[in-house]
């Protein structure tokens, strides 16, 4: 199961990373703007598709979250993915067709991590500031990554279990 944890939390990490230099390069070469929510079905359609394809994890889905908005469902041949908002949280839950919840992804704000992570960062990186959350969770481990910046690196973080690991470090041109 940890191994499962980490290898998913470093997937997690390469998309995380992948997705914001796609979204930039689409901005920059097209001169649209990039929206998320592009393609999203509404709610009831979203739910509609779930419960359709996968009643186990409809069940499963409406018992643990309330109140979303902004719903997409994907299938596959053995999962299905549900990406919605809640609260102002991207979240991406995947479900086997068990209904079993896979893994958990979540995006948010800096202020929302839980004050021991924002300790954790503060220990070992004086001086940064946290400008992007990423939280997975497999099972009942969750783990962030973390993009950081000062003046003159961005970095990613991993933190787990109190444990901080830089993944990332990128020199930012003078400005």
């Amino acid at each position: 199961m940890k191994k499962l944890f980490f290898s998913v939390l470093t997937i997690t990490g390469m998309l995380f990373a992948n997705t914001s230099n796609a979204q930039n390069q689409y901005v920059a070469l097209s001169g649209k703007s990039y929206d998320p929510n592009a393609g999203a079905t509404s709610s009831s359609e979203g739910m509609a598709t779930l419960a359709n394809t996968n009643q186990k994890a409809y069940k499963n889905f409406v018992s643990h979250y309330s109140n979303i908005n902004d719903i997409s469902v994907t299938n596959g041949k053995k999962t299905s993915i549900v990406v919605f908002k809640n609260a102002g949280t991207l979240t991406r839950v995947c479900y086997n067709m068990k209904g079993e919840c896979l893994n958990t992804i979540r995006y948010y704000d800096p202020a929302m991590l839980p004050q021991s992570v924002k300790d954790a960062i503060k220990a070992d990186y004086a001086g940064y500031s946290i400008f992007g959350v990423t939280e997975v969770t497999v099972g009942d481990k969750t783990g962030y990554l973390l993009k950081i910046e000062n003046q003159k690196y961005w970095r990613t973080i991993k933190v787990v279990d109190g444990e901080t690991e830089e993944t990332e470090k990128f020199e930012k041109a003078n400005p």
